[in-house]
């Protein structure tokens, strides 16, 4: 399974050589990883990996190309949920943090509820010089587990 893993930035070097030990690493940049897990029991050898999300996808870092995936992708959620941006270091989108957010919530088919979500759509951004961002898909905060595989994360390119 592609998934990316956000590292804890703790040390430049140890949370990449730690999963880079175990699994294969397909791209990097500063706190994220694009990795191929075979099974997800693994994650619970990683210290330095704060959260995994299942990869969906990739677009530019732009606002256009980020409505076009998430039209593209036509996520639905039955519950009702929020749209929350995390930017990462080196993110590379200019658009606002709030109007991404909006777009989460006009994009995706369901109830939106801003004060009592039970699940959360959350892009995270992350490039430069056309290396990682992340991306909005059908996710929760939690990270994935073998009893919760529902997260889905999506990726951009700057």
């Amino acid at each position: 399974m592609k998934l990316i893993l956000e590292l804890s930035g703790e040390h430049p070097n140890i949370p990449l050589e730690e999963v880079k030990a175990i699994i294969p690493v397909y791209d990097q940049n500063t706190q994220v990883l694009i990795v191929d897990a075979p099974d997800l029991n693994i994650l619970e050898r990683f210290a330095y990996t704060h959260a995994a999300m299942r990869f969906l996808g990739e677009c530019a870092a732009d606002k256009e190309s980020f409505v076009r995936m998430l039209t593209d992708m036509a996520i639905t959620s039955s519950e009702p949920f929020c749209g929350r941006v995390k930017k990462m270091v080196d993110h590379g989108m200019d658009t606002p943090s709030a109007d991404l957010e909006r777009l989460i919530g006009f994009y995706v088919n369901g109830p939106v509820s801003v004060s009592t979500p039970t699940r959360v759509l959350e892009p995270s951004y992350l490039v430069e010089d056309a290396t990682l961002v992340n991306c909005s898909g059908n996710l929760t905060e939690i990270p994935i587990t073998a009893e919760n595989q529902e997260i889905a994360h999506s990726f951009i390119r700057a």
